[in-house]
Order: structure tokens, then C-alpha cells, then sequence
């Protein structure tokens, strides 16, 4: 019998088992790794788009409400401050017996910082177009900020537009609104608006 066949026989050493050992541990630690740095990118990503989304729906209605807003009367004025946008607008809405018709309501968003959320409201004819009567409709939770800026005309002519925190025309409604919320912002035009004339309240 061969030296060879001998060794065969005898089977594996110890220092052969501890070395395989070894070289198994590290395989097997670097693929879990691997495995555990893929989940927390695809928990991170599944997240972000997430809030993404929630964003992009935030945007796409509020977007659409400004658009149809509307100036209907002086005693129901459009309103706006860097925390808050209460404005009337036509919208479709869902009534029992007519079904589904467009309707003049008052629309507000509201920001509490302390709470770090936006609330949605909405007013109709039943409630007199009031803002203290008006009906929670859905709230967008985890906001860091929230800010809103109108635009006024230019200082200069051919000057850029400037947006301020504050709309102060109570007889017009502003042909754009600027919002802002954490890392995410939109800029509005307001088809039925004007741009604010500071001169006008000095």
C-alpha cells in the first residue's frame, strides 16, 4: 500500500479541519454581510420611495386645488401665510343623489409645527365657506418644515418675481404660490391670479 493511500485512510488532519474551518467562517461572514447590507439598502430605498410618493400626491392635489381656485366674493378672501393656505376652489365632490359634481368649497392647509403634520380641511356651502367650520379630510404625518410664499411684482422692471410669506390682498388671489416641504418644493401658477403690489398696502 502507497504512502498515498495511507494518508487517504487516515482522513483529514486537524490543522487541515481548523484551516477549512476558517476559510468556511469567512465565507460565510462576508456573504451574510453582504446579505445584511442589501436588505438595509432596499428597506432605506422601499422608505424613501415611500415618502416619495406621499409627496408627489401631496403635490398633485395641491397643485390642481390652487389651479381652480377662484375669486368669488371680497367677504371670502384668498388666504395665505407661510404655515397656513385657506383658499375657495371648484373640485369634484361626491354627493348621494347627484353623484359625482363639481363644487365651490374652501380648502385649507394647515401646519402645526409642534406635531410636524399638515391638515387638509374643507368647507363647503353647508358650512358657510368658514375655515372654523371646516371638516378634517386628511392629514400628511412626519413633516420636518412647511413653508409658503406668494408672488409679487418685481422691484425693478423686468426684474425677477418675489415671493414673500404672506399674501395681503384680500380682493385678489396671487397668480403664484411657492410651497415648500423638507426637500421637496413646487412653484404654482395661478391661472385666475395677479401678482401682489406691495405698493399698494403701504
Amino acid at each position: 500500500m502507497t504512502k498515498k493511500n495511507e494518508r487517504l485512510k487516515k482522513g483529514f488532519t486537524l490543522v487541515e479541519m481548523l484551516v477549512a474551518l476558517t476559510i468556511f467562517s469567512i465565507v460565510a461572514l462576508s456573504v451574510s454581510s453582504i446579505f445584511r447590507s442589501g436588505v438595509r439598502t432596499w428597506r432605506a430605498g422601499n422608505e424613501w420611495s415611500e415618502e416619495n410618493q406621499t409627496f408627489r400626491t401631496f403635490f398633485q392635489t395641491i397643485t390642481k386645488e390652487l389651479q381652480n381656485s377662484v375669486n368669488y366674493s371680497p367677504e371670502m378672501p384668498f388666504e395665505g401665510t407661510g404655515r397656513e393656505i385657506s383658499f375657495l376652489t371648484l373640485e369634484d365632490r361626491h354627493d348621494f343623489k347627484r353623484g359625482t359634481a363639481l363644487a365651490l368649497v374652501r380648502v385649507i392647509y394647515r401646519y402645526d409645527a409642534k406635531k410636524k403634520k399638515v391638515d387638509r380641511m374643507v368647507s363647503g356651502q353647508e358650512q358657510g365657506f368658514e375655515a372654523r367650520n371646516a371638516k378634517l379630510e386628511g392629514s400628511m404625518e412626519n413633516i420636518p418644515s412647511f413653508e409658503a410664499a406668494y408672488a409679487y411684482k418685481p422691484i425693478y422692471e423686468n426684474g425677477p418675481v418675489r415671493w414673500k410669506d404672506e399674501w395681503r390682498d384680500e380682493k385678489t388671489i396671487p397668480g403664484g404660490v411657492r410651497i415648500k416641504i423638507g426637500d421637496f418644493h413646487t412653484a404654482v401658477c395661478i391661472p385666475a391670479g395677479i401678482l401682489g403690489d406691495e405698493d399698494a398696502f403701504r
